[in-house]
């Protein structure tokens, strides 16, 4: 959403930025020249953030509104139906039907489809089960790729000197949240898997896991890091704002995902030269080519995905020819400036409709 205003912004159009605060999302829209509101509450049934956006839409006079996420086009739809035909709505990743309170959430969404302008995926794997859901209408929808900054120039070797990891040791990243979806259990038995393998000393592998989450599951994962074999060789990281010099160290990035949309920390890694190996779920096969920009595996297999892993672990070339084709591929087909146009192109469509 950031890098996308960024993007109009860059292109002449004004942008208003509303969300929740307690994070760091409304200083860094304001930084880009964003105006910004704060809303008290934008969870599911939020009457606050449907009266703001009401009371916004009345002096703002905005020409299209742009939902992320399913509590924001909630707010729209069932809060200010005047803002229904400009809504654009983005689905990053389909969760209805997972969790206790899926079935609620999918009924809503059903409920609501036809109270949009218009429908933006992230993977085709989304609007093909978007579609057999019944929570959104494929003909009122547009896939478009996520595109990230071009990377950053960082001096290789910060990380690892900050960790004290040599160069002749495979770096191993992952990014992500401490949730069932990701499936650390399954990453962290792969691993060690692969680990055990491996030849000792300065080949072994290391295995650097950026998470977010709360502090009970932090210490529930690092007790299942705790138990095994390779235990110390594996760090559990805070998430941090500054993910170049991580993306720049490593020799490959691992999700291990049950379910994903087309994860965003993937495409950086893969615009940063990081061959990847992940689970085959969602739109991950839309942005790795299996066996040449990384490896695909089924979800919740340990082993295929240890496999995987030992094959890259294994083959400095292959790591490295692997790693470039998945750089290239960024550059040929998920730029930033593609996203920002094709979403303008949607942003059009639906401004002429109103006229």
């Amino acid at each position: 959403m950031l890098d996308l205003s960024a993007g109009l912004i860059e292109r002449g159009h004004r942008v208003m930025v509303m969300a929740p605060g307690g994070g760091d999302v409304l200083d860094a829209a304001a930084q880009l020249g964003c105006d910004t509101h704060e809303v008290a509450s934008f969870g599911m049934f939020s009457r606050v953030a449907s009266r703001d956006l009401a009371r916004l839409r009345k002096t703002w006079h905005p020409d299209i509104v742009h939902a992320h996420g399913p509590r924001a086009a909630y707010v729209v739809r069932r809060g200010d139906t005047a803002s229904i035909p400009r809504l654009v709505y983005t689905i990053h990743g389909i969760h209805a039907g997972h969790g206790p309170l899926g079935a609620i959430k999918l009924a809503v969404e059903r409920a609501d489809v036809n109270k949009v302008a218009a429908y933006i995926t992230t993977c085709k794997a989304d609007l093909d089960q978007g579609a057999r859901l019944g929570i959104l209408n494929p003909h009122q929808t547009t896939v478009i790729y996520n595109g990230v900054p071009n990377p950053r120039f960082v001096p290789p070797g910060r990380f690892r000197d900050q960790l004290g990891i040599p160069s002749t040791r495979p770096l191993v990243l992952h990014v992500g949240r401490i949730t069932p979806p990701k499936d650390h259990a399954t990453l962290l038995a792969a691993f060690d898997k692969a680990w055990s393998a491996a030849p000792a000393g300065e080949h072994k592998p290391f295995l650097t896991l950026v998470t977010a989450g709360s502090e009970r599951a932090r210490r529930t994962l690092q007790r299942t890091i705790n138990a095994l074999r390779s235990a110390g060789d594996i760090a559990l990281l805070t998430s941090c704002a500054d993910l170049a010099p991580l993306y720049t160290d490593a020799d490959m990035f691992v999700l291990s995902s049950l379910w994903e949309a087309r994860p965003y920390v993937l495409v950086e890694a893969m615009q940063y030269g990081c061959p990847v190996v992940s689970t085959d779920v969602g739109g991950v096969s839309e942005a790795v080519e299996d066996g040449v920009t990384g490896f695909l595996t089924p979800p919740a297999d340990a082993h295929a995905l240890a496999d995987a892993m030992a094959k890259l672990l294994d083959d400095d070339e292959l790591r490295m020819r692997m790693g470039r084709a998945a750089q290239q591929s960024m550059v040929d087909r998920f730029t930033l400036d593609e996203m920002v146009e094709q979403t303008l192109a949607v942003y059009h469509g639906v401004r002429r409709a109103l006229l």
